[in-house]
């Protein structure tokens, strides 16, 4: 029970985080600037562009992380209504 509870709370923050201003602003701007140094190194820095190519990914990685944080505390609200439901009509 408790673990499902603190997935709907991740959840609300991933949410809360996903509508926060800055906080996708600096997500964004981070990923135009990786991509911006990329472009501008030489085609024989490779070092460069593997550390660019490897920031970029990690945004992306924290996106898909706050968005499974969404997903499975969404599942786990919608088991908890479910059970609620149930118990409801079960003592009626």
């Amino acid at each position: 029970m408790f673990k499902k509870d603190k997935q709907i709370r991740l959840a609300k923050s991933a949410l809360d985080l996903n509508a926060n201003e800055a906080f996708t602003q600096a997500m964004q701007q981070l990923g135009e600037a990786y991509v911006q140094v990329w472009r501008e190194t030489s085609p024989r820095d490779e070092e460069a562009r593997e550390k660019c190519y490897l920031a970029v990914n990690v945004l992306g990685k924290i996106e898909q992380h706050l968005e499974e944080y969404i997903f499975d505390g969404k599942m786990h609200e919608a088991d908890a209504k479910a059970a609620k439901k149930r118990i409801k009509k079960d003592f009626k």
